[in-house]
């Protein structure tokens, strides 16, 4: 009796795992997947398994902060800041499941699946930010 229930327990276990699995088998068989519509493309997205960066392919960075100088309090700052702005403009790509962690003290690990256009990438992290302040002369009056 307790062996026929280990065997019905573990053919139960097998046939769940078919069952989940079949929405992410069918979608990735799915050659022209730009052929379906939004409800369709939504619909399977929704329930197959999202390839991560091993398997669908990216982009991994790794940066790292110029802490020269600087207190262990700015160096703190620094990389919340670095995460703060980093994750804000990787947000602006629409990634998926971006991975952005730090590692060490000045180190952040940037892992972007799926996205196929590194020199974008590149830019986008790697611009500095500008912020300017411009004296306006509102004695004119507007004439």
């Amino acid at each position: 009796m307790k062996k026929r229930f280990k065997v019905l327990l573990i053919l139960g276990i097998i046939v769940y795992c078919i069952i989940a699995l079949y929405p992410s088998y069918s979608y990735y068989r799915i050659a022209d997947k730009e052929a379906l519509t939004p409800e369709q493309r939504e619909k399977f997205m929704n329930s197959a398994i999202k390839l991560g960066l091993d398997l669908q392919g990216g982009m991994h960075v790794v940066m790292e902060i110029d802490d020269s100088g600087m207190d262990d309090n700015a160096k703190r700052d620094a990389i919340d800041r670095a995460i703060r702005v980093v994750r804000n403009r990787i947000d602006e790509f629409g990634v998926a499941e971006p991975v952005i962690q730090q590692q060490g003290d000045k180190r952040l690990i940037v892992q972007l699946p799926g996205l196929q256009d590194p020199e974008r990438v590149r830019k986008l992290i790697g611009r500095t930010a500008l912020l300017e302040f411009r004296l306006s002369n509102d004695s004119c009056g507007g004439k």
